[in-house]
């Protein structure tokens, strides 16, 4: 990973537990519509344009962090690419996976629960999943509260 992703990386973590005040459920989605703008950014990974999308949210009992990922111009990307964007956010345990459609385009979601700094086992709701040795947690559609 180039330091120039680390970097963005870094800030954008930063930014997402900066707005936990101003992010679902601590107030409504709608108003967290509004700051959303901040948590996003547009960047070249292995030569796809994305638009990336993270965030930390507070839910008393436990942290969801979740990272979304789209084509800035395409309908959608390799997987391979969202694995890999997904493990340099969140690590490689315990994450949990949904896709929807958002327009004409694929939105690719990846979360975890953390609790103390401990990564939390995904909810009896999923299905395992896996990918070139990956393995990851599928979630069922509504599962998740999506911004």
């Amino acid at each position: 990973m180039s330091e120039s992703l680390k970097t963005k990386i870094k800030s954008m973590r930063s930014m997402a537990r900066s707005m936990m005040p101003w992010t679902f459920p601590e107030v409504t989605f709608e108003e967290e519509q509004e700051i959303l703008l901040l948590k996003q950014r547009t960047m070249i990974v292995d030569g796809y344009d994305v638009t990336i999308c993270y965030s930390e949210a507070d839910y008393g009992k436990y942290f969801l962090n979740s990272l979304q990922i789209q084509s800035s111009q395409a309908p959608f990307v390799p997987f391979t690419l969202i694995c890999k964007i997904g493990k340099m956010f969140l690590g490689n345990k315990n994450l949990s996976y949904i896709e929807f459609f958002r327009g004409n385009r694929k939105v690719y979601c990846w979360t975890v629960k953390v609790q103390n700094g401990k990564m939390l086992p995904p909810s009896k709701k999923t299905k395992q999943g896996m990918y070139e040795g990956f393995l990851f947690n599928i979630l069922q559609p509504g599962s998740v509260d999506l911004f």
